[in-house]
């Protein structure tokens, strides 16, 4: 019993939900990754993923398409395992889906005025609606589920730490 215990108990440590943000964040990345290139295959935006990873390393050698999905899907896993450790150390308190709302607005911002005028030359704002609105819609709803998973894990966490304490004593 005390040693089902605890290995129960450490599934709530600070190490094991910080490595739990980092699945979510691994995964999430993924899932939008996926989810991005389906909007672009299905013309809602015409800025593929792939387009500013070609700018940024204005690759001149020909790679195979699926050593490039490969590629892609670990860059956009790395890159929201680092939005998901932001979120963790800011937010992950706030047990609310404006929080999550606000901060996928914060990295649409960032992906509009900084990383496509950086890669792309232009602004996003001289192109289509459709194509502000699809991009700024999934980095609202990316940011809503890295929020919600990362302040649901934390708060579950601290509830059982307290329920733990109230049987001990």
């Amino acid at each position: 019993m005390s040693q089902k215990q605890s290995i129960h108990s450490s599934e709530y440590t600070d190490q094991a939900i910080l490595m739990r943000t980092i699945g979510t964040g691994a995964f999430m990345g993924l899932a939008f990754y996926l989810i991005w290139t389906l909007m672009t295959t299905f013309n809602f935006t015409k800025y593929p993923v792939h387009y500013y990873v070609q700018k940024s390393m204005m690759l001149v050698f020909d790679i195979p398409k699926w050593f490039e999905f490969i590629l892609l899907a670990i860059t956009m896993s790395v890159l929201s395992i680092i939005v998901a450790l932001i979120y963790y150390l800011i937010a992950k308190k706030w047990m609310s889906i404006w929080i999550g709302m606000f901060y996928g607005v914060i990295i649409a911002a960032v992906h509009i005025f900084v990383i496509h005028p950086l890669f792309v030359g232009e602004s996003l704002f001289y192109h289509s609606y459709a194509s502000t609105i699809t991009i700024i819609s999934m980095h609202v709803l990316y940011g809503v589920s890295i929020g919600y998973s990362i302040t649901f894990d934390y708060t579950e966490s601290i509830a059982h730490r307290e329920n733990q304490n109230k049987n001990k004593k």
